[in-house]
């Protein structure tokens, strides 16, 4: 394989939490660029070497920001890149037309993000503007977005992504796709398939960690849904809360401290894999990271009883 994300990260490691990734859907945002440069900065100070975006993230522009941002430090950070939706800031014969259109009196056709652009002009022109954007000659991981089964198996967009490795230009490929959908792909074991980026939380089972020849898993939206599942259960269920608080130091009750323990029990689960979390505010990514190492060392146990409560 030729690249090992838990292996890179640990060599590149700025914390005692080499595995946490730095999520960017929020960043590049109209009128945001000084905080969006803000979030960059401060999470590359604080250690995170993993960077996670997208073509579509930002309406195009967050590729720019990072690539303004992180580029003198590229020998020093993974970055991770997605194909597959174009940003309505890409569909430059459709403002065209509705330039014309806006000349002659008529009303602007819809101009919208377009998803399922897995054609192969698509996918080489959307992967050339992250490049560019991102003032890189290469990624550390290309993965498809939002695809399905048969985009993620098609045989022209495998050869295309195989050349691009043979080329230098990526080094690893894989998909960030919906629940279903990777359970469909990961039910193929497509091997030639490095990586797998899925949502998951403490309710969840984990994917692909019991197939023969498991790709390399990153994990997103520890938190999302997660946090109010926990205090609902916890409203009907204090003597759970009590218990872990008396057994492990830990009140649920506490976002502040449950939070941590739900990004590492996806680390966990996941065989020590990369797990992204993301957030507007420049200060609570320190907050995070230092909470997160502050609970690595605590017994995993606490979110096993909270795992089986949840899910339960």
């Amino acid at each position: 394989m030729s690249l090992n994300l838990k292996t890179e990260l640990k060599r590149l490691a700025g914390n005692d939490v080499p595995w946490l990734g730095f999520g960017t859907a929020e960043i590049g945002t109209a009128g945001e660029r000084e905080r969006s440069s803000r979030l960059l900065n401060e999470a590359f100070e604080q250690g995170i070497r993993y960077f996670d975006t997208a073509r579509l993230y930002g309406g195009g522009e967050a590729e720019h920001v990072i690539g303004e941002v992180l580029s003198g430090k590229r020998d020093q950070i993974l970055l991770t890149s997605k194909a597959g939706i174009i940003p309505w800031t890409d569909r430059r014969m459709l403002r065209v037309q509705n330039k014309l259109r806006s000349t002659m009196g008529m009303p602007p056709l819809a101009v919208d993000n377009l998803f399922g652009a897995f054609s192969l002009k698509q996918l080489k022109a959307s992967f050339e503007r992250s490049l560019k954007a991102l003032r890189t000659d290469y990624l550390d991981c290309l993965l498809l977005h939002e695809c399905a089964r048969e985009d993620a198996l098609n045989e022209d967009i495998v050869a295309w992504a195989q050349s691009l490795k043979d080329a230098g230009k990526i080094r690893a490929f894989g998909c960030a796709a919906t629940e279903d959908e990777t359970d469909r792909i990961l039910g193929a074991e497509a091997r030639h398939l490095d990586i797998v980026q899925y949502a998951l939380d403490v309710s969840k089972t984990p994917k692909g960690m019991d197939l023969d020849h498991p790709p390399q898993v990153i994990t997103h939206s520890a938190l999302t849904e997660a946090l109010g599942a926990i205090a609902r259960h916890l409203e009907h269920n204090p003597a759970l809360a009590l218990e872990i608080d008396q057994t492990f130091g830990v009140d649920l009750a506490d976002t502040g401290q449950l939070a941590p323990h739900l990004l590492l029990h996806n680390h966990r689960q996941t065989g020590e894999a990369p797990v992204l979390f993301s957030t507007s505010k420049p200060e609570r990514i320190a907050k995070t990271v230092q909470s997160v190492s502050a609970a690595a060392g605590t017994d995993p146990e606490v979110m096993r009883r909270v795992q089986t409560a949840v899910s339960g």
